[in-house]
C-alpha cells in the first residue's frame, strides 16, 4: 500500500487493504484510487510498513495516528489481541520530528529521543536483548539509548529487519546484518545482528538516512551519498 501527505496536511492512502492499512475504516480488498483518511488535524509526514501506517502531525503536542496490522505490536497501542485496526488510533508521543516503518516495527524521532516499538526480531528495535520482551514484541514505544542530547535534527529509517538513526552528524544502526546492511564492516557470519545501536565509524556529517529491504543509504550535509548492504 501507499500513503502521501498533501501540501495542506491531508493524508491519502491506497492499495492493499487486507489488514486495514489504508485506514478507511474497513478491512479487506484493495483501493484502486487515493482515499482521504479522516484525521482531526493536519499531518506533517507519513510512513508505511508491510501492513501498517504511521502519521505524525504538524502540532508538536499532537499524538501520532496509526492503523493497520497490530498483531506484532507495530501500532504501539499497548495490545496485540486485535489482528488489525482499520481506522486511525492515537498514540500519545509528543514532539515527533519524523517516523519510519519496517515490515513489523516502527520508529519515531522526537525532541526527547528516538522511540521504537513492534516486533524486535534480530534486534531491529535497538533496545537490547529482544528475547526478554514478551514474544519478542514491544507493544508500546521504548526509548533508545543513543547517548545523544540534541535530537532537533534527526532522521530515522527502517528496512525489513534493520533500523538506522542519523543524529548529530552520526549514524547508528541495529537489527539484522544478513547482507551487511548495518554498515559496521563485519560480515553476516561474524555479526549476524546487532541488538543495540552501534555507531557506523567513518560516516560523518550525516543528514538523512533511508533503508530498503537489506540495504541502507545516507546523504551527508554536503550532498554526498553513501550506500551499503
Amino acid at each position: 500500500h501507499c500513503a502521501v501527505v498533501t501540501r495542506d496536511g491531508a493524508v491519502y492512502a491506497w492499495g492493499d487493504n487486507g489488514s486495514g492499512q489504508v485506514g478507511a475504516g474497513t478491512g479487506g480488498g484493495h483501493f484502486d484510487v487515493p482515499t482521504r483518511i479522516a484525521l482531526p488535524a493536519s499531518a506533517a509526514g507519513v510512513a508505511c510498513g508491510d501492513a501498517h501506517t504511521v502519521v505524525h502531525m504538524r502540532g508538536t503536542d499532537d499524538p501520532l495516528y496509526l492503523w493497520g496490522a497490530s498483531k506484532a505490536g507495530q501500532l504501539g497501542c499497548g495490545k496485540t489481541e486485535e489482528q488489525f485496526i482499520s481506522s486511525p488510533v492515537a498514540l500519545d508521543l509528543p514532539g515527533v520530528i519524523t517516523v519510519a516503518c519496517g515490515i513489523h516495527h516502527s520508529l519515531a524521532a522526537t525532541s526527547r529521543g528516538v522511540f521504537a516499538w513492534g516486533f524486535g526480531g534480530s534486534g531491529r528495535l535497538g533496545v537490547g536483548d529482544f528475547s526478554k520482551l514478551p514474544c519478542g514484541i514491544s507493544v508500546g514505544p521504548m526509548l533508545l539509548d543513543l547517548l545523544v542530547s540534541d535530537f532537533s535534527k534527526c532522521s530515522v529509517a527502517c528496512g525489513n529487519q534493520h533500523s538506522l538513526v542519523a543524529v548529530g552528524g552520526q549514524v547508528f544502526s541495529f537489527g539484522c546484518n544478513s547482507h551487511g546492511q548495518l554498515g559496521l564492516n563485519k560480515s553476516a557470519k561474524t555479526l549476524p545482528s546487532m541488538q543495540s545501536p552501534a555507531l557506523i565509524v567513518g560516516l560523518e556529517h550525516a543528514h538523512v538516512v533511508s533503508a530498503g529491504t537489506n540495504f541502507s543509504v545516507c546523504i551527508t550535509a554536503d550532498g554526498r551519498v553513501f550506500s551499503w548492504g
